[in-house]
């Protein structure tokens, strides 16, 4: 590739890329092929065009000889569940966690009948004031948080 820039936003007198895919493909007729063939001996860009589509031209070639060669009716396997294993996964780790936090909580702070009854009656035991006064701690230290 040359040192040369083509600023291929500004308006030049090259060749467009479709009178080079006709020019490759032998469609022109011969004024515009001696035209096209005298720009490319004056600019290396569209001759470096000309260049790729030729090579391209040739990928083209092999990659629909290669394609036709293949079973038009292939079955293709199915991944198992269709994908669906991921969301199945999710799914069970999530309620692994669950389980395993709830069983967690329960061995570790078990909470019994009569610690409970307890808590239940020393609040119908105090006078309305300090649980006025409990009540009103716990909602400034919501506040807080």
């Amino acid at each position: 590739m040359s040192n040369e820039l083509k600023y291929i936003f500004e308006k030049t007198d090259c060749v467009s890329t479709e009178m080079l895919l006709k020019y490759h493909r032998g469609e022109l007729s011969n004024a515009e092929k001696h035209r096209v063939e005298r720009h490319l001996l004056t600019c290396n860009a569209c001759s470096d065009e000309l260049e790729g589509i030729e090579l391209a031209g040739d990928l083209d070639a092999a990659f629909f000889s290669d394609l036709s060669q293949w079973p038009e009716n292939k079955k293709v396997k199915k991944a198992i569940f269709d994908g669906r294993w991921k969301l199945l996964a999710a799914a069970a780790i999530t309620i692994l966690v669950l389980l395993t936090s709830v069983i967690t909580l329960f061995v570790y702070y078990p909470v019994s009948d009569t610690q409970l009854a307890q808590e239940i009656e020393n609040m119908q035991n105090q006078p309305a004031s300090e649980q006025e006064e409990k009540t009103r701690t716990i909602e400034r230290e919501d506040k807080f948080f």
